[in-house]
């Protein structure tokens, strides 16, 4: 394992409560975090909520000195691992995949069921044995963001749910992985499902809808396809090579689409061979022609008749 200990972290905090706040820091510069290899930087949301969890983080990630950025809740304690627990975990990491840009002691992947988690309240303890596990969503009271990766949160979301979920599918969107870490501390909140939490999880919702509205997307010599349907990916198949029908410099690609089975369908494959889309697109120039020459008459029938005479 990595013994390199020269990690510099930015650990930044939303603070509502100061007396929480005073116990992190102290359980930080217990288990070796101090001046030397951390800044502490802090939203005072104590009398207001000057800023909510999405505006705070776009903040911390703006005045940040250092690279790595630790978002953590005022009530975590580092009883159970500190700096150098840290730094060796970052480290091996970075030996397994160089391309991170989210760490958390608790997140969850594809199956909605198996959560990656090490956290104890203070009474009991979770601990997992898989680790570390690449994870779509990550919990929030504890997050390790890489700066230079470039992941935020999106502007137009807010509140303070759902933001670790958010950093994960910005990462991925960027091709950046997201790993859940064995990293033991004590978080005695069990997190709060009330309403602003449903409301929260209603905006990320129409977010993410938004952004998968468009089954097909196109582009200037093909169409992309999002939906994995066969329906879809057959329609996208079909759209993609009336494009290069319309191209005047994408000859190749249109053999590559009558013929591949990679990357057409067999039903697009049948209909484009069947010479029906070109037909169609034919006959749609010839009665653009028309249709032009129609309104060049119509328009000037008067001025050729009397010309002629």
């Amino acid at each position: 394992m990595p013994t390199t200990h020269n990690q510099k972290y930015s650990i930044c905090t939303i603070v509502s409560k100061w007396d929480e706040y005073a116990r992190l820091v102290s359980s930080l510069k217990s288990h070796g975090f101090n001046e030397s290899n951390s800044e502490l930087l802090t939203v005072d949301n104590s009398c207001k909520n000057v800023f909510d969890a999405y505006e705070a983080i776009r903040f911390f990630i703006q005045i940040s000195n250092y690279d790595l950025i630790v978002l953590v809740h005022q009530d975590v304690l580092f009883e159970k691992k500190g700096y150098n627990e840290l730094c060796n975990t970052i480290n091996c990491i970075t030996e397994i995949d160089s391309n991170w840009a989210i760490l958390s002691n608790a997140g969850k992947s594809s199956d909605p069921l198996k959560c990656h988690i090490a956290v104890a309240d203070g009474k009991r303890e979770w601990h997992t044995k898989e680790f570390p596990s690449v994870v779509d969503s990550v919990d929030e009271h504890f997050i390790v963001l890489r700066k230079s990766t470039g992941v935020t949160v999106s502007r137009d979301l807010g509140g303070f749910h759902f933001y670790g979920t958010e950093l994960c599918q910005v990462a991925n969107r960027l091709g950046y992985k997201c790993y859940a870490i064995d990293f033991l501390i004590i978080h005695p909140s069990h997190g709060n499902i009330d309403e602003e939490f449903f409301n929260s999880k209603l905006k990320i919702e129409l977010k993410y809808k938004k952004l998968r509205k468009n089954k097909r997307i196109p582009t200037m010599c093909t169409n992309i396809s999002v939906d994995p349907t066969y329906f879809n990916k057959t329609i996208s198949d079909l759209y993609s090579y009336a494009v290069v029908v319309n191209s005047p410099y994408h000859f190749n690609a249109r053999n590559i689409l009558k013929n591949n089975s990679r990357h057409t369908t067999i039903i697009a494959r049948l209909i484009i061979k069947s010479g029906l889309l070109e037909l169609k697109y034919a006959l749609k120039i010839f009665f653009r022609r028309i249709k032009g020459d129609v309104m060049w008459w119509a328009a000037n029938w008067k001025s050729r008749i009397h010309s002629k005479k």
